[in-house]
């Protein structure tokens, strides 16, 4: 009995990564095609992968993309990270089914490594090394509001120079269903200093949503708008698709 409950296991994670793949596939052949329109300057796919270690451990995996309005992919991003939690905080009925355990927990703790780099055939291509470190408290607020404050360290080496950078982001999402849907839309603000410059140079504002489709699987959309003031005052608009999956070990 137990090795066929086994085996029953494997074939559901195999079909689960399957049907995975196929998503993958269908997004990304998607955003391969698919232009900014005039308002947006950028595309902003990604594929998030969390697979459960232990009770307050895990492993995530991310790869992303940024694309250019006329210019194709300028660039690409891959990272794994440890994450840990601890502690517990209010826990509303709503948020129980939500793949991310990370919602029900009061810290969270997040070190990992990341691998970026752009095209050879772009004019000012570069390679990017970088080890990251995360601490991340979260609270409810009144209606169940749900804050969490990231604040994220990034040793980096771009073209095998040192650039550290520090940032802060704050989000708050509430999460209701619909159906047997479970969304949770979210707004959120983050600052960036890198050591380079004094004050905060950069500045992200985002809102999305989230819709829990399966208990592995997440779709996520946001806008976002970046306002650098550092080394030129720039700003973009930002439209981003996100894959989530979640695999319970």
């Amino acid at each position: 009995m137990e090795s066929i409950s086994r085996n029953d296991k494997t074939l559901t994670l195999l079909m689960r990564l399957r049907t995975g793949i196929r998503i993958v596939g269908l997004v990304f052949s998607f955003t391969a095609v698919s232009q900014p329109g005039d308002f947006l300057d950028q595309l902003w796919p990604q594929t998030d992968l969390y697979v459960k270690v232990k009770q307050n451990t895990r492993v995530y995996g991310f790869y992303s993309g940024t694309r250019i309005r006329d210019n194709g992919y300028s660039d690409g991003q891959a990272g794994i990270h440890l994450d840990f939690f601890t502690g517990s905080i209010l826990n509303p009925k709503r948020t129980q089914d939500w793949p991310d355990e990370a919602r029900r927990k009061a810290l969270q703790f997040r070190v990992g490594y990341l691998f970026g780099r752009t095209p050879g055939d772009r004019a000012n291509p570069f390679v990017e090394h970088a080890l990251t470190a995360e601490f991340t408290p979260r609270f409810y607020l009144a209606g169940k509001v749900l804050l969490t404050d990231r604040n994220r360290a990034d040793f980096r080496f771009i073209n095998g120079r040192s650039t550290p950078r520090y940032r802060n982001r704050l989000r708050c999402e509430y999460t209701f269903h619909v159906g047997r849907l479970t969304m949770n839309p979210y707004g959120s603000v983050e600052a960036f200093q890198d050591w380079r410059f004094d004050p905060f140079y950069r500045f992200r504002y985002s809102a999305g949503a989230e819709v829990g489709v399966k208990r592995w699987l997440v779709l996520e959309s946001y806008y976002l708008r970046q306002q650098d003031s550092k080394p030129s005052p720039n700003g973009v608009n930002v439209l981003g698709v996100a894959l989530q999956f979640y695999v319970q070990r």
